[in-house]
């Protein structure tokens, strides 16, 4: 029956979902201990079948057998088990934060507090309760998460409290060894928190392609339900470029696919995806009756993450369409939250809301305080100095409106973010100061398609393409066919002197 079990859940991650599905019930019905009963059931549940309680936003069956697995015994698979829950339950449930219904199961395994199992267990089910806590725990124990589960679990619990430059460099680490050995249990879930730890880094080009990567991971396995949720991720970054998110296309034209969209974090990131294309594009209107709907406990797509971390859109949108007072709640709002929660996006979500409102009189000093300052989230960052640029140039502080915005634009470069860069150069051009237009036509693609396109002019194939990008022969063509339209070619062989020439 163990047996059974294992072959049951290595055939789901192999993608032979009917196979897997199969096995597990074989298992479920012929356990002849309670044990291996709720291992069984644990495997069946977290298959992407679409007929799950957790396809349907529902975490008891699984947080049953977790239960029924520590009750017999088995507390390493229980505990195992609720690892991988508090990963994929992101995904899946409908409430904003699926930390209250696990609670009472973490609390009976009863691990000890600076077990790294233990931290990112907290993180998920309380992170502002024991956010702090988790930080300073998380922290001391980094420096000796030498292996790789140790470096993924504090990687992930840091990348839940906002704690990023650590988050990054565990997360990253954990990444390069579950790829080298080809490991799939959490592969797909350290690729999409890798993916977000990495954007709110300022690495928003390696944040798209390693979303890129799980849409691709997400199909080969045959996982609707995780493919949506990658694209839902990719999406977010399209929206920096002001491209707004076609949930038809996220869904993936499946119904598995739809359900995980009904979930309140990826409700969150369409309607988040959705205010940045507008903010970007300049209808903060538009943008702020989306992001309203992630900081409102009464709407179906509250998420008090992404309120944190839509909070630069959500008061530039108030601020650009005249709702001050909008802009004023929200400040009230993350002052409460980090007099009890200190974790560093919460602080530089605050810090920009603070240098957004800003009386006149403060601009000077608020614009050298910010450029001195390292922040954790260089996007937020960039934002605040676009803003303060911005007003002090109507304020009538011309040469500290450039240095802020040329500070901004060089940021917006880094990432990159294209259409940011643009909108701060337009800001710049207000000021009277004169920038040549962008003339390369390889400045029309990408970050992505500007990598499909080197190395298809260096002459390797699609599939060759793929593999050294991680994503599919069919994904390279897409970005090609697009490239071309934006180069106005129509044959590979051109893209050498295209790309040489610009």
């Amino acid at each position: 029956m163990g047996r059974l079990i294992v072959a049951a859940e290595l055939a789901g991650l192999s993608g032979r979902t009917s196979e897997a599905s199969l096995l597990a019930h074989r298992a479920s019905s012929e356990a002849p201990d309670r044990l291996l009963a709720a291992r069984a059931a644990w495997v069946a549940e977290t298959l992407p079948t679409g007929r799950t309680g957790l396809a349907r936003g529902d975490l008891g069956p699984a947080l049953h057998a977790v239960s029924e697995m520590q009750v017999a015994g088995g507390v390493e698979h229980a505990t195992a088990a609720l690892l991988h829950l508090a990963a994929i339950a992101w995904d899946h449930t409908l409430e904003p934060s699926p930390g209250d219904p696990m609670l009472a199961v973490v609390e009976a395994l009863a691990l000890p507090e600076d077990d790294p199992r233990s931290i990112l267990l907290a993180a998920r089910t309380e992170p502002v309760v024991r956010g702090d806590r988790v930080l300073e725990l998380a922290l001391e124990a980094a420096p000796s998460a030498e292996d790789e589960e140790s470096a993924w679990l504090l990687g992930y619990a840091l990348n839940l409290v906002g704690e990023i430059d650590t988050a990054r460099v565990l997360l990253d680490r954990a990444l390069a060894s579950m790829r080298a050995r080809g490991e799939l249990r959490t592969f797909p879930q350290a690729l999409m928190g890798t993916s977000m730890t990495t954007y709110l880094a300022g690495d928003v080009a390696k944040a798209r392609l390693l979303a890129e990567q799980a849409v691709s991971l997400g199909r080969d396995l045959g996982d609707a339900g995780f493919s949506a949720a990658a694209r839902c991720a990719l999406a977010w970054f399209d929206a920096l470029d002001g491209r707004q998110p076609d949930v038809d296309v996220i869904s993936g034209g499946t119904e598995v696919g739809a359900q995980v969209l009904r979930s309140s974090a990826m409700r969150a990131t369409v309607l988040g995806s959705q205010g940045a294309a507008y903010l970007v594009t300049g209808r903060p209107a538009k943008a702020l009756e989306r992001l309203r709907c992630i900081a409102d406990p009464g709407h179906d797509a509250y998420h008090p993450d992404f309120a944190v971390i839509t909070s630069p859109d959500f008061v530039d949108a108030a601020l650009d369409s005249g709702r001050r007072e909008d802009a004023e709640q929200r400040l009230a709002d993350l002052e409460q939250l980090h007099d009890r929660w200190h974790a560093p996006m919460v602080r530089t979500a605050l810090d920009h809301v603070r240098a957004a409102l800003v009386p006149d009189d403060e601009l000077a000093t608020t614009w050298a305080a910010v450029r001195d300052a390292r922040w954790s989230i260089p996007y937020a960052k960039a934002r605040t100095l676009l803003r303060l640029g911005r007003r002090l140039h109507a304020a009538g502080r011309s040469e500290d409106a450039r240095a802020a915005l040329h500070a901004a634009l060089a940021l917006f470069g880094e990432m990159p973010a294209p259409a940011w860069e643009e909108r701060t150069r337009d800001a710049l051009r207000a000021t009277g100061e004169r920038l040549a237009v962008p003339g390369r036509r390889d400045e029309l693609l990408t970050p992505q398609e500007l990598r499909v396109c080197t190395l298809a002019a260096q002459g390797l194939s699609n599939r060759a393409i793929g593999e050294h990008l991680f994503v599919s022969p069919r994904t390279v063509g897409a970005h090609l066919y697009a490239a071309f339209q934006k180069l106005g070619i129509s044959d590979r062989r051109q893209l050498s002197d295209v790309l040489a020439t610009g």
